[in-house]
């Protein structure tokens, strides 16, 4: 029993146990499950069934065993397997009997049986990699096993043998030892009297002609008249015309001979000299355009028939890869025949990448593989190409993984990124069509895997920019600036954005926040995103063209954005707030709002802050374009203060921009004029005044029209506290402080709105010298005079003894927290302000 037919019983077990009646109930009927050899001897003789000797070798196939190990599961747990490991099979058999199903007691050992040949190596994601832990996955990572063992290295090294004895076998089997059927007669001869038509020997010559004109005869070939048997007939030497010719006459009147032929044809390629391979690709190449119409069409089932021309395909890959020196000639008479095809194109992509992921993504043969890609160059390669890395992009949330690398489609990613990279090179139609694809694909795959993998990602990007200087029809005006942009690309400071990790010795190291790397990332990201608008407005003929991109651009970020995929759903976000520059509407911001709880529960739950800090960052970058008559704008200042009250410090940047920007939007629109700041916003509060109120009491910090401006500078205190939250908060107090002052034309020696005093005392507070705090005074409505040069002089411009007690005693709370976490500055400012605070106003001071 496997584990396909455990999930099948599963199925029907259901289905009959819903009917008590049903003769298959398993209340009413035995069930024997059987997971061994040993458990079908049994209960049958195994002599009178007359098995297969393949059937049987499966099972008796076990050259190593590896034991113990665990099988690693999401749903499962851990499950103690026994690993063998064959010649030709490899099987995982659990070691407890385990259930079909809740309530039905049947269990039985699982055994999975899989060939040694589809077996590849899978990374295991990060959160259960280690020392011991292994995977493998089967027909392209559509299953993915992950296993614990301390004999992983010994369990990889019996596989990877049996895989390299298996190919060695496979490729050393003599063609001579198989069977030859009467079909097989003419391709096999005709390869034979073609391959040796342009031999020095002018014998060998005369019967390989002769033999084709008899072929022709016999078989009523089409061109019968065009040859005629000699004996004293004298063949030119080394003729690759006439070579050519009697293989494209051949191939045009007998096209139902392309497989044979073909097949034929790598029979006896090893077998050939240095000297004899070239002519033999002239002769076969004319035979490869017949392969859509006449073997994947011409036979009843068509998948069967792109079988066919899949292995061609394959051993034809494989023939150019092992022999280097005949790279001219394919490029000259093969790929371009290949070219003409977009059928054939689709299915020498497949083999090529299929080819690729098993030599492995950094193996030197993928970079031959690219090549013949380009050699191929057609439009529609380089367009399934690019299609075919968005596919595996969006395929990546089938089973997501934190980062991209530890993704099973990850080897997949980094070969078409490979391929792509040849192909990008001095294309026009590739960065017309499909630039905005490329500009996807580069800022989703930045700052993943090795560091090769980055220089893909900044070569595609080079090589993009170079294809737009030299094939699009610019003036000198937007050249010469493209072209200085595509030489900045090269510096090192740039570099650094595509994580190549190789700063000139020279230049100043990049200051990385160690706090949040995921901010720095992001960061990154959005300078490179702003980079490449820059592209498109230098690069675009025309503003419509240039529009054409960026609408396509954006189309292709949303789908991946609102898509859950924590490898690249942070990445698309940040992408989308530097795009949605105009036109920002209630509809998209919407559903950015519905993807936040997503980031708020990853973060919650996981840890994983990268997604909360992309879409707080994208909406602080969408509220500055969001029309002010928007139902969300005014609510949002509720959920930009709940994240900062929310949110730990390595985040809290990310929330009070978000809080900014909506207090700057709000006040730009004109809703807090005539001092409506407090009563529109806390009037916002009402649709959720259930949740927030819950949150005010969380927190003890309760908004309402008599100390609203209290309670927001106790949200922003904490992040006061530490270096590289300070700036932030500082700039939201400003903020704040401005817009409350708006209304005040006058200025005078004292701030001229008292509801200003929090903002007055925190800002003045912080401030370490005497220019600072007067500037801060400026903002709110005060001048003070010059006899006055110290902050702790505040109070003397406050009018502190009209302040009302509750007022004042929460402003003096207010100052005394931020006291423990300050410099010495600070603190010195803070204890000037209480014994001002105790000498005027002694009986509040009490209270304190």
């Amino acid at each position: 029993m496997n584990s396909i037919y455990r999930k099948c019983s599963r199925r029907v077990l259901r289905l009959v146990a819903r009917e008590a009646t049903n003769i298959f109930n398993p209340t009413t009927l035995d069930y024997l499950l059987i997971g061994s050899l040993k458990d079908l001897q049994a209960h049958f003789h195994l002599t009178p069934l007359l098995l297969p000797k393949d059937t049987m070798s499966v099972v008796t196939d076990t050259r190593f065993v590896f034991q113990p190990a665990l099988r690693l599961s999401r749903t499962k747990g851990t499950v103690d397997v026994i690993i063998t490991v064959g010649s030709q099979f490899v099987q995982i058999t659990t070691v407890k009997p385990q259930d079909i199903g809740p309530g039905f007691r049947l269990s039985g050992t699982v055994n999975d049986i899989f060939r040694v040949a589809e077996l590849e190596e899978a990374k295991p994601a990060s959160s259960i990699d280690g020392d011991t832990t292994f995977g493998f996955k089967i027909d392209n990572g559509k299953v993915v096993m992950y296993f614990d063992s301390p004999r992983k290295q010994d369990v990889l090294q019996a596989i990877r043998s049996a895989k390299a004895q298996y190919r060695k076998e496979i490729k050393s089997a003599h063609s001579m030892d198989r069977l030859i059927r009467p079909d097989d007669v003419p391709g096999s001869l005709l390869n034979v009297s073609l391959m040796n038509l342009s031999s020095h020997d002018r014998t060998l010559r005369l019967a390989s002609y002769n033999t084709i004109a008899a072929l022709s005869k016999t078989f009523q070939f089409g061109i019968g008249r065009d040859l005629i048997t000699a004996k004293e007939i004298e063949i030119p030497a080394r003729s690759a015309n006439l070579v050519r010719q009697i293989s494209q006459k051949l191939a045009v009147s007998e096209p139902g001979l392309t497989h044979d032929f073909l097949s034929e044809f790598f029979i006896g390629w090893d077998r050939l000299s240095d000297e004899e391979r070239p002519m033999s690709v002239l002769y076969m190449s004319p035979w490869l355009q017949n392969l859509q119409r006449h073997v994947i069409l011409s036979d009843q089932d068509s998948e069967k028939g792109r079988d066919k021309v899949a292995a061609i395909a394959r051993k034809l890959l494989e023939t150019a890869i092992r022999t280097p020196s005949c790279d001219t000639c394919f490029q000259d008479h093969a790929w371009p025949v290949v070219a003409k095809d977009d059928a054939l194109v689709d299915v020498f992509l497949d083999e090529m990448v299929k080819i690729a992921l098993e030599y492995g993504p950094d193996a030197t043969q993928v970079e031959a593989i690219a090549c013949i890609a380009t050699s191929i160059g057609s439009m529609t390669l380089r367009g399934k190409v690019i299609a075919r890395l968005r596919k595996v992009l969006n395929r990546s949330s089938l089973r997501p993984t934190r980062a991209l690398v530890d993704n099973a489609i990850w080897d997949e990613l980094a070969v078409l990124l490979r391929i792509c990279v040849d192909g990008s090179f001095d294309h026009r139609g590739q960065s017309q069509l499909f630039l905005p694809e490329i500009f996807h694909i580069i800022t989703m795959t930045v700052h993943s895997g090795s560091s090769i993998v980055s220089s893909y990602v900044h070569s595609l990007l080079i090589n993009t920019v170079h294809s737009l200087c030299t094939t699009f029809p610019l003036n000198d005006s937007r050249l010469t600036k493209l072209q200085t942009l595509m030489v900045s690309l090269t510096e090192p400071k740039v570099e650094v954005l595509f994580d190549l990790r190789h700063v000139a010795s020279g230049d100043a190291p990049v200051r990385i926040d160690t706090k949040s790397p995921d901010a720095a990332m992001f960061s990154h990201l959005e300078t490179i995103t702003v980079l490449l608008q820059s592209i498109i407005e230098l690069g675009a003929p025309s503003n419509a063209l240039a529009n054409s991109w960026r609408s396509r651009w954006m189309s292709l970020v949303a789908s991946t954005a609102f898509q859950s995929n924590p490898a690249v759903q942070p990445k698309a976000f940040t992408v989308m707030g530097c795009l949605a520059s105009e036109n920002v509407d209630d509809d998209i911001l919407y559903q950015v709002l519905v993807s936040l709880r997503t980031g708020i529960s990853r973060f919650t739950d996981e840890g994983d802050g990268g997604l909360l800090i992309a879409i707080a960052t994208t909406m602080t970058k969408m509220v500055k374009h969001l029309s002010p008559s928007s139902r969300y704008i005014r609510p949002m200042f509720w959920l930009a203060t709940a994240l900062v009250r929310l949110v730990p410090l390595p985040i809290f940047n990310c929330a009070v921009s978000l809080l900014e920007a909506v207090i700057l939007v709000l006040a730009k629109s004109g809703v807090f004029k005539g001092g409506q700041m407090t009563s529109s916003l806390l009037q916002a509060r009402h649709a959720a005044r259930s949740l927030l109120s819950e949150m005010d009491e969380v927190f003890d910090i309760h908004f309402n029209s008599q100390n609203f401006h209290v309670a927001m500078s106790i949200c922003l205190l904490k992040g006061l506290h530490e270096s590289w939250t300070q700036a932030s908060a500082m700039r939201v107090l400003f903020t704040l402080l401005e817009v409350i002052s708006m209304s005040t034309t006058e200025r005078g020696p004292t701030p001229q709105n008292k509801v200003a005093l929090p903002y007055v005392l925190l800002l003045s507070a912080h401030a370490t010298t005497v220019d600072e705090w007067r500037d801060r005074l400026w903002f709110a409505g005060s001048t003070p005079p010059m006899g006055l040069a110290s902050p702790a002089d505040t109070f003397d411009l406050t009018s502190i003894d009209q302040v009302e007690d509750q007022l004042l005693l929460c402003n003096a709370m207010l100052v005394v927290a931020s006291f423990t976490t300050s410099d010495d500055v600070v603190q010195q400012h803070v204890l000037q302000f209480l014994l001002q605070f105790a000498t005027r106003r002694p009986s509040v001071f009490s209270l304190l």
